[in-house]
């Protein structure tokens, strides 16, 4: 997949970072392709210096081919499963983990944008298409505030590119794992990102997802990031203000979400004391039939005492009719015995029924006793129930009136940050109408309509003998404009019909050498051809005609190129790639991969002698 420079004209027109920014920032672009054609760069000094813009260094060179914006975010919305499964994605080209921890309480969970060894992003406004992209689906983003948070996201990687003590001190254990040091962040050349970029998307607490405060944008937004935003020559104000609509719209759906959970709160509330009430008359039910249980069995307790006692006294009664029965059989013409011994009879008779009317009435009260224990444990069981009832509804008011409290909280600490923002941005906006900036560029135009400009190659990589395009004005020598383009090769500069003609390029990844086009007053490249040039071939001009050795299948061959860097004919005979070519009255000599010199048509390219 490849990302080239026609989708980079239609994002160019967004917001992204500041255009100029971006077009300054890349006139080294193309010499930084490959490992064989590298400049080396103070990596230090690309770092977040104390006073040094945030600029990223993209590739501005020709491209075989270009992919659209639909492809391009494609690449995001396809990693957006990792919010729900944890990861998503090919960790060789593009991946992310989705780190987070709910058992840790501390430190901020993250989502990790991995940019493999095999990715082919190799300009910023890209890789924010993609992460827009996957914000988009992952979360829920409107394309806009998923644009916005984006570009922070960006900057906020950048500034803080290998400070592994920053993620430590402030993510949780379960992020900080899956960061290394030279990896964390976001470095600002674009040919450092493959296989060294983690980027790191900070993640609001869990109880926010799915809402517009899902990513954590204070974060995002800290003082060191804002500061170098307000260090490009726009201060990214744009970008900020988009920033700060967001924050008002996360404070207003964090007071609206308090609202809901303050009347959830008064609800439970409401419904904690109903509950507490009903519990309180079922204990009071519970200790009244605990009362009577308890009474009933004193009651139960004193029946049988009695019983007992009945039964003793009966038992007493019987032996002593019995005795008397014995004395009257003794004296059967005595009549006192034997009217003693019916009266003892008789009394033990009575005392015996009297015993069983006891036992009996001990019995009943017993079960009486046993039916309100039961019943007061039932009493008791059915209170408790409304107890833990009552308890659960508090627990559940507390729980709504800390939500509504905590929302609260957020919705004003929101408030905040967006106000502070929009006071910096004020400041910042009134600060870019006293530079007058529109003036200076007027007369900035003056001064170079005035000059007398000429165009000429600067070598800037001298081992690979690369130059960038520099306009000078030849009546002072100084430099009136520089171009985007670094990786010119061999040194020569045409001028065409309407263009600077020149082979520039590099073999990196999906680019390529080829030849261009410059505006000679701009020195924006305004065309390209559509074949591949030999990395060390020459290029000369006859009369409208542009010659040079080309690659096809791993041969070279001379080709003739029109105005419009079309290619009219190339050569049936290989050559070497670096061959010289020689302009002569009977056509060109070059010099054949068995290095013998054959002269070819000027026209054709056939062969002149055969």
């Amino acid at each position: 997949m490849s990302y080239g420079l026609g989708f980079l004209r239609i994002i160019s027109t967004g917001r992204g970072c500041s255009m100029k920014r971006i077009a300054l920032v890349c006139l080294c672009a193309l010499a930084l392709i490959g490992t064989a054609f590298a400049i080396e760069v103070d990596q230090n000094e690309l770092k977040q210096a104390e006073n040094t813009p945030i600029e990223f260094i993209n590739y501005t060179g020709p491209h075989a081919e270009i992919d659209t914006l639909r492809a391009i975010a494609e690449i995001g919305e396809s990693l957006a499963g990792a919010a729900k499964r944890g990861r998503a994605g090919d960790m060789n080209r593009y991946a992310v983990i989705h780190a987070v921890d709910p058992a840790v309480k501390t430190g901020l969970d993250a989502d990790i944008m991995i940019i493999g060894s095999g990715a082919k992003v190799d300009h910023i406004n890209n890789l924010r298409v993609i992460i827009a992209a996957y914000l988009r689906k992952a979360y829920g983003y409107s394309e806009k505030d998923a644009n916005t948070i984006a570009h922070f996201v960006t900057i906020y990687n950048a500034v803080y590119r290998g400070d592994i003590n920053m993620f430590k001190s402030k993510y949780k254990s379960v992020v900080v794992k899956n960061l290394t040091a030279d990896k964390a962040g976001l470095a600002l050349r674009y040919d450092e990102w493959p296989g060294k970029t983690q980027i790191v998307i900070p993640l609001s607490d869990q109880k926010y997802s799915g809402t517009l405060s899902a990513i954590d944008t204070k974060s995002l937004s800290d003082k060191n990031v804002v500061n170098k935003m307000r260090e490009q020559d726009d201060k990214d104000i744009a970008t900020r203000k988009d920033m700060i609509d967001l924050k008002e719209r996360e404070s207003s759906a964090a007071r609206s979400r308090a609202d809901v959970a303050q009347k959830d709160a008064d609800a439970a509330r409401k419904d904690a004391d109903a509950k507490r009430n009903e519990a309180a008359a079922a204990q009071k039910e519970a200790d009244k039939s605990k009362t009577a249980a308890e009474q009933s069995k004193q009651d139960a307790e004193k029946a049988r005492k009695d019983a007992e006692v009945a039964k003793k006294q009966a038992a007493q009664s019987e032996k002593d009719a019995a005795l008397a029965r014995q004395q009257a059989q003794k004296n059967p013409n005595d009549s006192k015995a034997a009217e003693e011994a019916a009266k003892k009879q008789q009394e033990a008779a009575k005392n015996k029924q009297e015993a069983s009317d006891k036992d009996k009435a001990a019995a009943e009260k017993a079960n009486e006793a046993k039916k309100g224990s039961q019943e007061a444990a039932a009493k008791q069981k059915e209170a408790s129930a409304k107890q833990k009832e009552a308890d659960e509804a508090a627990k559940k008011a507390q729980d709504k009136e800390r939500e509504a409290s905590s929302e609260k909280q957020f919705a004003d600490a929101k408030a905040q940050e967006a106000q502070s923002d929009r006071k910096d941005v004020a400041a910042d906006t009134r600060k870019i109408i006293e530079e007058k900036r529109a003036e200076r560029k007027a007369q900035d135009e003056a001064a170079f309509a005035s000059a007398l400009p000429g165009a000429v190659l600067k070598v800037v990589d001298s081992g690979s003998m690369l130059s960038e395009v520099v306009l000078l004005d030849l009546k002072t020598e100084k430099t009136l404009k520089t171009s985007s383009l670094n990786t010119v090769r061999g040194r020569v500069l045409i001028e065409g019909t309407d263009s600077l003609i020149a082979i520039a390029g590099s073999k990196a990844g999906n680019q390529m050498i080829t030849l261009i086009g410059i505006n000679p007053r701009t020195l924006e490249m305004t065309k390209q051809a559509t074949v591949p040039i030999a990395e060390q071939s020459l290029l000369i001009q006859v009369d409208d005609s542009y010659y040079a050795v080309i690659e096809q299948s791993g041969k070279n061959y001379l080709a003739r190129f029109n105005d419009n860097l079309e290619m009219q004919a190339k050569s049936t005979v290989n050559v070497l790639p670096y061959t010289a070519i020689s302009v002569t009255e009977k056509g060109l000599l070059v010099q054949d991969t068995s290095n013998n010199i054959r002269l070819l048509n000027a026209d054709n390219l056939a062969e002149a002698v055969k």
